[in-house]
This record gives C-alpha cells, structure tokens and sequence, in this order.
C-alpha cells in the first residue's frame, strides 16, 4: 500500500512548507451587537434603552487537525461575556485555509450553560483569522431571551441576534484571554468591595 503524502504549505495556513499537525485553538473575542429580531415588551423599563446583550467577549479553547488539504476539523469550548450574563459553549470547528496566511473558521456551537437573560442556545460563529493572530469575527445567535418586568415577572420572547467585531489568536488569542481574565477578577473584586463599604 502506498504511503499518503503528508499535508505541507498551503494546506494548512504554513508558509514554510512543514509537515501539518493539529493546532491547539485559543481564541479571545470583542465584539458588539449589530442587528437583534424582536423588541422588548412594551412595559420593559425604558430606561435600559435596550442595551441588552449589546457586548461580546469570549474566550476559547480547543483543537483542529488537518484531515485534507486546506481543511481542518476539531472542536472548541467557550466561555462567553455579555452585558448581563454569562455563557458557556460547545461546538465543532472546522478551518478552511483560505492562502498560506489567511483561514476562514465555522463554528456552530450550542450553549451548555447560560443566563436566561442571553439570546441561546445556538450560536453560529464565523471568523476570518490573517497569520493566526488577528481577525474579524461575526456570532448569530438564536432562541429564548428572557426579560424581568415591573409589571409581569417574566416574559420570554424568540430572539435572533448578530454580533461583530475582532479576534486574537494564538499567542495574541492568549493575551486577549488573560486580559478577560484579569479584568473579570478585577471587577468581581470592586463589587465585593463595594458591597463590603454598604
């Protein structure tokens, strides 16, 4: 049986012509809200002039491995941040090398865990990454949001959102994720503090 040819150069975004191997994904995400379906109940306090889920940051891991020429498959989890809650997500990824610098990279991904005040659970994850450090990325995201009213507890509505911005890859990916990091903790700690000093 003949051997297969390993998968070099442009069939896996490396300009240097190495043998492919499976790339560890870290991934951080800024983006804000573009388009969202649907507006807020009519009796939603107007002075939240609907900001909701109007921020996206995230924070990725993961692995893709080349299984043909210019395509990658693997799989990410993601914790995500918006305005007013948290997530956490699955989903498979696969990268489509678009040059020996440029990838492409789809990610349909489902919620495991998140606030009811966040548009979920299915999320499509879309991004354009140049030398795997430093893209642009768009999420659309589908299903229940819920709101809190003065004059009903609850009301949940089907919500489509879209959401754009940039993205930070490998050692860049790092750096954005440890800046979520830190900045998290930080304000975690001021509103501890600040609750302590009430």
């Amino acid at each position: 049986a003949q051997s297969r040819t390993p998968l070099t150069g442009a069939d896996c975004g490396n300009p240097l012509g190495k043998a492919c191997e499976p790339r560890i994904v870290t991934e951080a995400t800024f983006a804000s809200r573009l388009l969202r379906s649907g507006k807020p109940p009519a009796t939603y306090p107007p002075y939240y002039n609907d900001s909701e889920n109007s921020f996206h940051y995230s924070m990725s891991l993961g692995l893709v491995a080349p299984v043909a020429p210019k395509i990658g498959v693997g799989g990410i989890i993601s914790a995500g941040l918006r305005e007013d809650g948290l997530y956490l997500l699955m989903g498979p990824r696969v990268r489509y090398h678009l040059s020996p610098t440029t990838a492409l990279d789809i990610t349909p991904g489902y919620m495991l865990e998140r606030d009811r005040s966040i548009v979920g659970p299915v999320m499509l994850d879309a991004a354009v990454t140049f030398k795997n450090t430093i893209g642009l990325s768009a999420q659309l995201s589908h299903g229940n949001l819920t709101y809190w009213t003065p004059e009903d507890p609850e009301v949940t509505q089907g919500v489509t959102t879209l959401h754009f911005g940039a993205r930070l890859s490998g050692t860049a990916g790092l750096f954005g994720i440890g800046t979520g990091v830190l900045a998290t903790i930080a304000a975690i700690a001021i509103l501890v503090a600040v609750g302590v000093g009430n």
